[in-house]
C-alpha cells in the first residue's frame, strides 16, 4: 500500500452536479463537479494508485469523461448504460466488468460484488470470502425485478419516471458536450 497517495480535500465544487465523491480511508476528500471530471481525474495530485481504475454505478461516467473508457468494455447503472458509447466504451450488460486493470460495476447494489472482487484481486480469495462472511452477504432478493429484463413493463416505466430528473440532467450534459469544442488535455 505504499503506492497509495494521501489526498487533500479538494475545493468546493463550482457546479451543483456532482459526478462522484472520492473517499480514502473512509473519509470523504473530494466532490467532483461533472463538468470538471475529465480534468480532475488527470491531475497527478488527485490520483490514488493501487493498480486498478474502478467505478460503481454512474461513476463510470466520470471515468468516461476522463477518457479512460475508450475502447474498453464497461458497465454502469442500466439507465445510464447508453451513455457509455458516448465515451467510446464497449457497453456490457453485466454486474461487474473487468477489462485489464479497469473494473466497472453496474447499479449501486453491484458495488458489494465489486468490492469483494477487488478485495480478492488485492488480497486473495480467502480474504474476500472472510469479508463476505463478516458482512453476512448472501443476497436473496425477495423479488425478481432487479434488472430491466426481469421487471414488468409497468415496473420499468415507474422506475424510469422516478429516475427521469437525473436522466434529463445527464442528457443535457451530453448535449452540451457534443456542442463544445474539443479541449486538449495536458
Amino acid at each position: 500500500m505504499e503506492n497509495v497517495r494521501n489526498l487533500t480535500p479538494a475545493p468546493a465544487p463550482t457546479s451543483g452536479i456532482i459526478a462522484s465523491s472520492v473517499y480514502t480511508a473512509g473519509r470523504r476528500v473530494a466532490d467532483i463537479p461533472i463538468e470538471e471530471a475529465g480534468d480532475w481525474a488527470k491531475k497527478p495530485d488527485h490520483v490514488v494508485w493501487i493498480g486498478y481504475i474502478t467505478s460503481v454505478c454512474s461513476g463510470a461516467l466520470v471515468l468516461g469523461a476522463a477518457g479512460l473508457l475508450k475502447g474498453k468494455r464497461a458497465t454502469t447503472h442500466w439507465y445510464a448504460h447508453d451513455f457509455l458509447e458516448e465515451f467510446g466504451a464497449i457497453p456490457v450488460g453485466e454486474r461487474i466488468v473487468e477489462d485489464g486493470k479497469l473494473i466497472t460495476a453496474g447499479g449501486v447494489t453491484s458495488g458489494i460484488d465489486f468490492g469483494l472482487l477487488l478485495v480478492a484481486r488485492l488480497l486473495g480469495q480467502a480474504e474476500a470470502e472472510t469479508v463476505q462472511l463478516a458482512l453476512e452477504y448472501a443476497p436473496a432478493p425477495p423479488f425478481r425485478s432487479g434488472t430491466p429484463a426481469e421487471a414488468s413493463p409497468a415496473e420499468l416505466a415507474e422506475a424510469k419516471e422516478r429516475l427521469s430528473a437525473s436522466r434529463r440532467v445527464r442528457e443535457e450534459m451530453f448535449a452540451r458536450w457534443r456542442k463544445a469544442p474539443v479541449r486538449a488535455h495536458g
